[in-house]
């Protein structure tokens, strides 16, 4: 799925329409390595390998500007790795919740 707006500054992006069920599967279910494969616009695909990683610690809290109360941030899951094809020469980084799933992965030396 493509975002007419965010393209007219984000050159070659690519969105990814993810049903609910499968976001929540995937954050219910965390896998230490994974294969995900994302549909490209051109009808190929890129297969990313993904390493489990942790980005917070056990006892992280945020602080809410507006009131000072601290909350317990959802942790989900979170991966790093790179392409199929170009490990060299790529990095990809992902996050899965049970409301999104969010990430950036570069290609080819820069």
């Amino acid at each position: 799925m493509n975002n007419a707006n965010t393209n007219d500054f984000i050159e070659g992006a690519t969105y990814l329409d993810v049903k609910h069920d499968n976001r929540r599967r995937l954050a219910a279910q965390p896998a230490h390595y994974m294969v995900l494969e994302i549909p490209q616009s051109d009808s190929e695909s890129i297969k990313l390998n993904l390493y489990k990683t942790k980005v917070y610690s056990q006892d992280a809290n945020v602080i809410i500007a507006s009131n000072g109360s601290t909350k317990t941030p959802e942790q989900g899951q979170h991966y790093w790795g790179v392409v199929q094809g170009d490990i060299e020469h790529s990095l990809a980084a992902i996050s899965i919740s049970d409301y999104e799933i969010s990430g950036i992965v570069q290609m080819g030396a820069t």
